[in-house]
């Protein structure tokens, strides 16, 4: 082949490259103009079926029948908003309203808050026990709310190692609790406040508290004093502490005389709360009212809870029908006192309540571990212990000024007093048993 004969075939070749590719470009014209005409048709439809439509609503029994719609929705809807102002919302009836555990659960859904893991540790008992340093402000909350309805708790701990007590007046909003540092939410009067009057409302309320334990709380008189308004309402507290809460001497008086008028209260935790001489004569009035068998003190003793002595009478003159011995333990009042860590208490303060104690058949057990005794004041326990059988425990350790021999021989007696209880206990339980078989 010659070169004019190549140069001929490539030009045909060519030719026929272009003829292809107009013809595919004619072609895809056509198509999105075909494409085109079918959306502005599309397009003329929709319009023409809303005109339609206007047209329709543009009639006067239409425009009647809108209007009559629109009224009745906002009379319905006026009418819903004066029920609610009224009635109040719905309770949802699924939630127990007295059980802490249900609402605190259900207070921390509704914020979108993770309920604290020290908190519901001890629901399997229907117990609260847990340290509060690290619960924030916002985190209290549900908290409160869910002890302020609660009806079914049997124990209420609530403990603060925090030990700068400081000032807490200037915390009173909830910002400005929310932003305070270097000090735990509970250390804020804003908390505080909260926590206490819920406290009041579930203590007066239940009839199922047997124990509360507040530690490292500021609790001052006002605190104090809605406490000991829901302690005297509540007929099932049979423990109360308030371990290193700072009383002082005035939040002892007050305790004393709240329990005056609670035969149900059994033991009294006031250890590390600054109790010094003027408190412990409050507690020798106390441990006064608790005596039976003075019967001159309904003559002549103005403050004795006459009351209570003659609950216990009653008691005491049931028990002993068909010769029966009396059950001291099914009687009421103070069986245990714990003042461990009053410094201030001393010599002097155990003199005040040393002497009823030798007369004493109900207190079973006095704690006084690092309360500044000295051999003076444990030769005053050991007199009254000769004397005193009844008293089990009597713990002085601690108290660095009290000599090793003295503090042995408290411990001599109290072991033998202890075997002395034992064998009477076991006596006084077969002379029940047979006087029970003759009846």
């Amino acid at each position: 082949m010659t070169s004019t004969d190549a140069t001929y075939d490539n030009y045909h070749y060519q030719q026929d490259q272009t003829d292809d590719i107009t013809v595919n470009c004619a072609a895809v014209a056509t198509r999105q103009t075909t494409k085109s005409s079918n959306e502005i048709r599309d397009l003329k439809t929709a319009i023409g079926d809303l005109r339609t439509q206007l047209r329709t609503l543009q009639r006067p029994e239409v425009i009647f029948k809108l209007k009559r719609d629109r009224a009745g929705r906002e009379t319905r809807s006026q009418q819903e908003d004066e029920r609610k102002k009224m009635v109040g919302p719905a309770p949802d009836k699924k939630i127990s309203t007295s059980n802490f555990f249900s609402v605190y659960d259900e207070l921390c859904r509704k914020r979108k808050m993770m309920p604290l893991r020290n908190v519901k540790e001890h629901a399997w008992r229907k117990s609260i026990d847990f340290y509060t340093d690290r619960i924030k402000c916002d985190e209290w909350i549900p908290i409160i709310e869910a002890i302020a309805t609660d009806r079914s708790l049997h124990y209420v701990a609530i403990r603060s190692r925090y030990e700068k007590k400081g000032d807490i007046e200037e915390f009173n909003t909830r910002e400005r609790a929310s932003k305070a540092t270097g000090r735990p939410a509970i250390q804020t009067k804003f908390v505080m406040d909260l926590l206490l009057r819920a406290l009041h409302n579930c203590i007066s309320r239940s009839t199922h508290l047997t124990c509360l334990v507040l530690e490292g709380l500021a609790l001052t008189e006002e605190y104090l004093s809605l406490l000991c308004a829901g302690i005297s309402k509540c007929c099932s507290l049979q423990n109360i502490s308030f371990h290193r809460c700072c009383l002082g001497d005035a939040g002892c008086e007050m305790i004393c005389n709240t329990i005056k008028n609670s035969p149900n209260i059994r033991t009294i935790g006031m250890s590390g709360c600054n109790i010094s001489e003027k408190g412990a004569y409050h507690l020798y009035l106390l441990l006064k009212e608790n005596h039976i068998f003075e019967h001159w003190m309904l003559e002549y003793n103005e403050n004795y809870n006459e009351h209570q002595q003659m609950e216990r009478y009653n008691e005491s003159w049931v028990q002993s029908l068909r010769y029966r011995a009396i059950d001291g333990a099914m009687l009421g009042g103070v069986r245990r006192i714990t003042l461990n860590d009053n410094k201030e208490l001393g010599d002097a303060g155990i003199a005040h309540f040393i002497e009823i104690l030798k007369d004493d058949f109900w207190l079973k057990a006095i704690d006084l571990q690092n309360c500044g005794i000295t051999d003076h004041g444990a030769f005053s326990i050991l007199q009254m212990l000769e004397i005193n059988n009844v008293l089990l425990v009597v713990d002085i350790r601690n108290n660095r000024y009290i000599s090793s021999y003295i503090e042995n021989e408290i411990m001599k007696t109290l072991a033998r007093n202890n075997m002395q209880n034992l064998d009477e206990s076991k006596e006084v339980g077969k002379r029940n048993c047979i006087t029970i078989a003759i009846l």
